[in-house]
């Protein structure tokens, strides 16, 4: 589980922005859904998520959807 892997998981309850970040960052080449199962959240939560990111400047998506990864940018 993500969560047990984040580290003060327990003073500081990442929010479901920081886990998809945190997921991202151990392993890029995830796909929405392979982040929804990770995380437990919704595929329209994750699609929201990601788009937040992007925005934040913080992720890009680098090649296709199916064989590219996210590119942590910030």
């Amino acid at each position: 589980d993500i969560k047990e892997k984040v580290p003060g998981y327990k003073k500081h309850k990442p929010d479901s922005k920081e886990l998809v970040y945190i997921s991202l960052l151990q392993e890029p080449s995830q796909t929405k859904e392979m982040l929804s199962e990770r995380l437990g959240l919704s595929r329209a939560t994750i699609t929201r998520i990601l788009q937040k990111l992007k925005t934040e400047g913080k992720i890009k998506r680098v090649g296709a959807n199916k064989n590219g990864h996210w590119e942590i940018t910030g």
